[in-house]
Protein backbone atom coordinates (compact mmCIF):
# COMPACT_ATOMS: atom_id res chain seq x y z
CA UNK A 1 0.00 0.00 0.00
CA UNK A 2 2.67 2.12 0.73
CA UNK A 3 4.23 1.82 -2.78
CA UNK A 4 1.21 3.10 -3.99
CA UNK A 5 0.65 6.07 -2.02
CA UNK A 6 4.45 7.47 -3.12
CA UNK A 7 3.69 7.11 -6.34
CA UNK A 8 0.41 8.34 -6.40
CA UNK A 9 -1.76 6.23 -8.65
CA UNK A 10 -5.47 7.23 -7.71
CA UNK A 11 -5.80 4.38 -10.60
CA UNK A 12 -3.98 1.37 -9.32
CA UNK A 13 -5.71 2.37 -5.73
CA UNK A 14 -9.11 1.46 -7.16
CA UNK A 15 -7.79 -1.53 -8.45
CA UNK A 16 -6.11 -2.08 -5.15
CA UNK A 17 -9.47 -1.75 -3.47
CA UNK A 18 -11.61 -3.54 -6.17
CA UNK A 19 -8.61 -6.86 -5.67
CA UNK A 20 -8.44 -6.96 -2.35
CA UNK A 21 -12.74 -6.94 -1.83
CA UNK A 22 -12.72 -10.11 -3.83
CA UNK A 23 -10.12 -11.53 -1.80
CA UNK A 24 -12.26 -10.01 1.17
CA UNK A 25 -15.22 -11.89 -0.09
CA UNK A 26 -13.54 -15.39 -0.34
CA UNK A 27 -12.45 -14.84 3.17
CA UNK A 28 -15.56 -13.76 4.67
CA UNK A 29 -17.68 -16.58 3.30
CA UNK A 30 -19.67 -18.01 6.11
CA UNK A 31 -20.00 -21.64 6.86
CA UNK A 32 -23.56 -22.00 4.96
CA UNK A 33 -21.90 -20.54 1.87
CA UNK A 34 -22.95 -17.18 0.99
CA UNK A 35 -20.90 -14.44 0.86
CA UNK A 36 -21.09 -11.77 3.22
CA UNK A 37 -21.88 -8.47 1.20
CA UNK A 38 -21.82 -6.09 4.35
CA UNK A 39 -17.96 -6.32 4.49
CA UNK A 40 -16.71 -2.59 3.90
CA UNK A 41 -13.47 -1.81 2.87
CA UNK A 42 -11.03 0.23 4.83
CA UNK A 43 -10.79 4.48 3.19
CA UNK A 44 -7.80 4.56 0.99
CA UNK A 45 -7.60 8.34 0.75
CA UNK A 46 -5.62 9.05 -2.77
CA UNK A 47 -2.93 11.38 -2.96
CA UNK A 48 -2.95 14.30 -5.27
CA UNK A 49 -0.62 12.61 -8.38
CA UNK A 50 2.37 14.07 -9.51
CA UNK A 51 2.54 16.70 -12.37
CA UNK A 52 5.25 14.55 -14.39
CA UNK A 53 3.58 11.03 -13.96
CA UNK A 54 -0.11 13.09 -15.73
CA UNK A 55 2.15 14.67 -18.28
CA UNK A 56 4.71 11.23 -18.86
CA UNK A 57 0.82 9.56 -19.44
CA UNK A 58 -0.58 12.65 -21.75
CA UNK A 59 2.60 11.81 -24.02
CA UNK A 60 2.48 8.38 -24.20
CA UNK A 61 -1.31 8.67 -25.23
CA UNK A 62 -0.39 11.15 -27.98
CA UNK A 63 2.29 9.05 -29.46
CA UNK A 64 0.30 6.17 -29.14
CA UNK A 65 -2.67 8.14 -31.04
CA UNK A 66 -0.29 9.30 -33.42
CA UNK A 67 1.10 6.06 -34.69
CA UNK A 68 -2.03 4.33 -34.52
CA UNK A 69 -3.94 7.00 -37.17
CA UNK A 70 -0.16 7.12 -39.36
CA UNK A 71 -0.26 2.97 -39.66
CA UNK A 72 -4.07 3.03 -40.28
CA UNK A 73 -3.37 5.47 -43.49
CA UNK A 74 -0.17 3.15 -44.77
CA UNK A 75 -0.43 1.26 -47.97
CA UNK A 76 1.99 -1.09 -49.18
CA UNK A 77 3.11 -0.04 -53.10
CA UNK A 78 5.44 -2.04 -55.33
CA UNK A 79 7.43 0.52 -57.39
CA UNK A 80 9.49 -0.94 -60.01
CA UNK A 81 11.86 1.18 -61.83
CA UNK A 82 12.93 0.01 -65.64
CA UNK A 83 15.50 0.93 -68.15
CA UNK A 84 15.38 -0.52 -71.51
CA UNK A 85 17.74 1.11 -73.81
CA UNK A 86 17.33 4.94 -73.59
CA UNK A 87 14.32 4.89 -72.27
CA UNK A 88 13.09 4.35 -68.45
CA UNK A 89 9.27 3.10 -67.33
CA UNK A 90 7.77 3.53 -63.27
CA UNK A 91 5.46 0.94 -62.48
CA UNK A 92 3.18 0.84 -59.53
CA UNK A 93 1.35 -2.35 -58.18
CA UNK A 94 -0.88 -2.34 -54.95
CA UNK A 95 -1.80 -5.91 -53.36
CA UNK A 96 -4.72 -7.53 -54.05
CA UNK A 97 -6.24 -11.39 -53.36
CA UNK A 98 -6.91 -12.15 -57.22
CA UNK A 99 -3.60 -12.67 -59.21
CA UNK A 100 -5.05 -12.51 -62.07
CA UNK A 101 -5.83 -8.93 -62.13
CA UNK A 102 -2.46 -7.94 -62.95
CA UNK A 103 -1.87 -6.80 -66.36
CA UNK A 104 1.61 -7.02 -67.71
CA UNK A 105 3.68 -3.68 -68.71
CA UNK A 106 5.12 -3.72 -72.62
CA UNK A 107 8.50 -2.29 -72.69
CA UNK A 108 8.99 -1.01 -76.06
CA UNK A 109 7.81 -3.69 -77.75
CA UNK A 110 11.03 -5.96 -76.82
CA UNK A 111 9.97 -6.99 -73.11
CA UNK A 112 7.25 -7.44 -70.47
CA UNK A 113 7.43 -7.26 -66.88
CA UNK A 114 4.32 -8.68 -64.66
CA UNK A 115 4.59 -7.69 -61.06
CA UNK A 116 2.22 -9.34 -58.64
CA UNK A 117 1.71 -8.24 -55.03
CA UNK A 118 -0.40 -10.58 -52.85
CA UNK A 119 -1.79 -9.30 -49.97
CA UNK A 120 -4.16 -6.16 -48.70
CA UNK A 121 -3.17 -3.40 -46.70
CA UNK A 122 -2.42 -5.08 -43.15
CA UNK A 123 -0.04 -7.55 -44.91
CA UNK A 124 1.68 -8.48 -47.95
CA UNK A 125 1.85 -11.73 -48.59
CA UNK A 126 4.33 -12.62 -51.63
CA UNK A 127 5.48 -10.79 -54.42
CA UNK A 128 6.48 -12.83 -57.76
CA UNK A 129 8.28 -10.68 -60.89
CA UNK A 130 8.12 -12.03 -64.08
CA UNK A 131 10.16 -10.48 -66.73
CA UNK A 132 9.30 -11.96 -70.70
CA UNK A 133 11.11 -11.13 -73.95
CA UNK A 134 9.92 -11.24 -77.03
CA UNK A 135 10.53 -13.63 -79.85
CA UNK A 136 8.73 -13.53 -83.34
CA UNK A 137 5.74 -11.55 -81.77
CA UNK A 138 5.39 -13.89 -78.46
CA UNK A 139 6.68 -13.23 -74.61
CA UNK A 140 9.49 -15.95 -73.79
CA UNK A 141 9.53 -15.83 -70.35
CA UNK A 142 13.27 -15.06 -69.61
CA UNK A 143 13.30 -14.29 -65.57
CA UNK A 144 10.88 -15.08 -62.38
CA UNK A 145 11.62 -14.40 -58.59
CA UNK A 146 9.38 -14.84 -55.85
CA UNK A 147 9.67 -13.14 -52.50
CA UNK A 148 7.61 -14.86 -49.69
CA UNK A 149 6.35 -12.81 -46.70
CA UNK A 150 8.80 -9.41 -47.45
CA UNK A 151 9.61 -6.94 -45.49
CA UNK A 152 7.76 -3.92 -46.36
CA UNK A 153 10.09 -0.74 -45.88
CA UNK A 154 9.06 2.53 -44.60
CA UNK A 155 10.01 4.38 -47.37
CA UNK A 156 10.58 4.51 -51.27
CA UNK A 157 14.35 5.14 -50.88
CA UNK A 158 15.47 1.99 -49.11
CA UNK A 159 17.23 -0.65 -50.76
CA UNK A 160 15.25 -2.55 -53.46
CA UNK A 161 13.32 -5.89 -52.32
CA UNK A 162 14.48 -7.19 -55.54
CA UNK A 163 17.81 -5.28 -56.31
CA UNK A 164 19.23 -4.47 -59.52
CA UNK A 165 18.19 -7.24 -61.87
CA UNK A 166 19.51 -7.38 -65.61
CA UNK A 167 17.29 -9.66 -68.39
CA UNK A 168 18.86 -10.44 -71.96
CA UNK A 169 16.91 -10.96 -75.21
CA UNK A 170 18.66 -13.51 -76.91
CA UNK A 171 17.54 -13.38 -80.22
CA UNK A 172 18.08 -9.24 -80.37
CA UNK A 173 20.59 -9.02 -77.11
CA UNK A 174 18.82 -6.43 -75.80
CA UNK A 175 18.94 -5.83 -71.92
CA UNK A 176 15.86 -4.68 -70.00
CA UNK A 177 17.21 -3.44 -65.96
CA UNK A 178 14.94 -2.83 -63.06
CA UNK A 179 14.43 -2.44 -59.84
CA UNK A 180 11.83 -2.77 -57.50
CA UNK A 181 11.15 -1.70 -53.53
CA UNK A 182 8.39 -2.17 -51.59
CA UNK A 183 7.04 0.47 -49.44
CA UNK A 184 4.75 2.05 -47.55
CA UNK A 185 2.59 4.94 -49.05
CA UNK A 186 0.91 7.03 -46.61
CA UNK A 187 -2.76 8.03 -47.63
CA UNK A 188 -3.57 9.99 -45.00
CA UNK A 189 -4.19 14.08 -44.65
CA UNK A 190 -1.15 14.07 -41.85
CA UNK A 191 2.06 16.24 -43.55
Amino acid sequence: MQWLRRFGCCFSLHAYASVSRNVRRDNETNHSGTVDHDASLPSVECPMQPRFFVEKVRAFSVAFAFFTVLNAHANPVLRCKMLQGDSSFVHEVMPTRDPYTFVPIDVRNRFRINAIVIGDAQQVDYVKVYAYYYEHGRPVIAHMTHYPSPVVQADEYQPALTGLQRVYSPPYGFELQYSCVLFERSTGALP
